[in-house]
């Protein structure tokens, strides 16, 4: 029996070790370089395709289920429906109005539903313009489901028009937040014409992944733009424009930035005006009578809040806030401010 010698593999699985560790410097190129070999050997359709399919669960979790919530005065009756046993529907985040007798659905990619009773369609309407396959293509990782999504829609009984909130890939720098609207035509379940533009934030050097909520109250349409790097001040950069070291300017404190805003559209003129300021991401708004416009802000860690909305007035992020540093119990945000009669007037909330 040949005897095995050890010492020849010495200089091969050293050469694989110095190999594999030089490749590791480069974990970023290799990345490119991967992604770059699967879209040229399937093609960019068929990648593309390949990705926006993985975002849609495979059926056979059920079908709907009934479950009682109990409260002090009466339980609350929930019906659960499981939304891919009747269509493909993007797992992991979504969007629901209510108008004309019908449920209106958007799956965070962008397709559209309508839904009456136990019947649900698919809602025919012209692809938003997020740009997906584009930024499908020129992604480092897969597509996941923080990224490129739809944050909110609201339909219009008075003017038969459904409006949605979305993030638009502009290049590998910049994003955008988008409203656009169309026409439904609720009895043959289609849009009529072309998505038509209603808003669009300044340009974002991340993914717009918070805020989007719109509020329709006749002609009047309320909404919130979070903002990018929502991990606070210092990091709330969006580009070289807006980007400060002086708190006193921060994103949501400069007037100037579309971002950490509530904001009220005039949807016949397009008219825009600014609410209020200061927020981090605004994730639902409401009104509880006919005056009270309600908030409800995702904070940092142990900081969200219910807010009370008043015209002009600045809630205070980055400056202030009742949460901590992820990780840690430290409220010591560091952050300088020159105007301490500024810190006064921030708004509280009325619940963090």
């Amino acid at each position: 029996m040949k005897k095995f010698n050890l010492r020849k593999l010495i200089f091969p699985i050293l050469g694989l070790v110095f190999f594999a560790t030089f490749l590791s410097g480069f974990k970023e190129e290799v990345k490119d370089i991967n992604r770059w070999l699967k879209i040229k050997i399937t093609g960019e359709d068929a990648f593309v395709k390949k990705q926006l399919s993985k975002q849609i669960p495979e059926k056979g979790r059920g079908a709907a289920s009934v479950r009682a919530i109990e409260t002090s005065i009466l339980p609350i009756k929930m019906t659960f429906i499981q939304l891919n046993e009747m269509v493909d529907f993007a797992s992991e985040g979504g969007a629901l109005s209510i108008g004309d007798g019908y449920f209106f659905i958007a799956d965070r990619l962008g397709n559209f539903y309508i839904k009456r009773g136990e019947l649900i369609d698919k809602l025919e309407t012209p692809e938003i313009k997020n740009n997906i396959a584009q930024f499908i293509l020129n992604a480092k990782d897969e597509l996941n489901g923080g990224q490129m999504r739809v944050h909110s829609i609201a339909y219009s009984n008075e003017q038969s028009t459904l409006y949605v909130c979305y993030t638009r890939y502009i290049d590998k720098k910049y994003h955008r937040l988008i409203i656009d609207r169309i026409k439904i035509d609720t009895n043959n379940k289609k849009a009529v014409g072309v998505w038509e533009g209603v808003y669009e934030s300044q340009k974002a050097s991340a993914n717009v992944s918070g805020g989007g909520k719109l509020l329709l109250k006749g002609k009047d349409l309320y909404f919130s733009v979070g903002f990018p790097n929502s991990i606070g001040y210092p990091n709330e950069a969006v580009n070289s424009d807006w980007f400060t070291d002086d708190a006193n300017q921060a994103n949501s404190q400069d007037e100037k930035s579309s971002f950490g805003k509530i904001f009220l559209i005039d949807t016949q003129t397009k008219k825009l005006e600014l609410i209020s300021l200061g927020h981090r991401n605004v994730v639902g708004l409401t009104f509880a009578d006919a005056e009270r416009l309600y908030s409800v802000e995702h904070g940092p860690q142990g900081g969200d809040e219910l807010n009370l909305i008043e015209k002009g007035k600045n809630y205070g992020w980055p400056i202030k806030t009742f949460g901590t540093r992820y990780g840690t119990y430290g409220f010591d945000w560091k952050v300088p401010l020159s105007d301490v009669k500024q810190i006064n007037a921030f708004i509280e909330p009325t619940f963090s």
